[in-house]
């Protein structure tokens, strides 16, 4: 049976359903988003962001469970090396009725660390964004079946890709990935709604856990 791994979304080679789940929960929101933005080293080596939100200053990282302590720590590294907040987003998120439900965002903080609930994101979004986000944030939380079948050209692209070795995958990714930020930087535009909150939800988060 053919394994996927690569998960295509808006042109990018995404290393997993998870991390297409949460691309579709920023594309609904209207946060911008940049995938696998540069190489940042820290004391644990090279690390690779999943995706950098300009528009709110922070790096997103996907997990399907929840994170390690060693991705903990390496995240941190990330956060003190690039002077960016880090979000580690993980979980089964699903919706159920009006609300998206088993999702979490674990925001980190020099003290420790803050868990939000997708239920309390929607919250949020509906009483910060109103309802024409809200149904978009409901839309983009139902746990859609994998496709019982990949399309035959996806296949072959992906035995085709698997044929080179590691080095050269990675290249092509990150050269590739490259291409497509490029645009999105060039995308001028205002901060939305939506990434106004999340960076004002990070910083509140941090006083009432340093006052705490």
């Amino acid at each position: 049976m053919h394994k996927q791994t690569i998960f295509k979304h808006q042109g990018y080679m995404m290393r997993s359903h998870s991390e297409t789940r949460w691309a579709e929960v920023m594309d609904a929101l209207g946060i911008q988003w940049i995938y696998e933005p540069q190489l940042v080293k820290t004391r644990h080596g090279w690390y690779l962001p999943d995706f950098y939100l300009p528009g709110a200053g922070i790096y997103l990282e996907v997990k399907g469970p929840k994170p390690s302590q060693l991705e903990i720590d390496k995240a941190r590294d990330l956060q003190d090396a690039a002077g960016c907040p880090v979000i580690f987003a993980w979980g089964d998120m699903r919706t159920c009725g009006l609300e998206v439900i088993g999702g979490y965002l674990t925001a980190l903080h020099q003290c420790g660390a803050v868990l939000f609930t997708t239920h309390e994101l929607g919250s949020v979004v509906r009483e910060g964004l109103g309802q024409p986000y809200q149904s978009r944030f409901i839309r983009a939380g139902i746990k859609r079946p994998a496709p019982s079948a990949s399309l035959m050209g996806d296949i072959l692209e992906e035995v085709l890709f698997r044929q080179q070795d590691r080095n050269e995958q990675e290249q092509a990714k990150a050269q590739h990935h490259a291409r497509l930020n490029q645009v999105r930087i060039g995308e001028c535009r205002q901060q939305s709604k939506a990434e106004w909150a999340l960076s004002a939800l990070l910083r509140r988060s941090g006083r009432s856990m340093v006052a705490a």
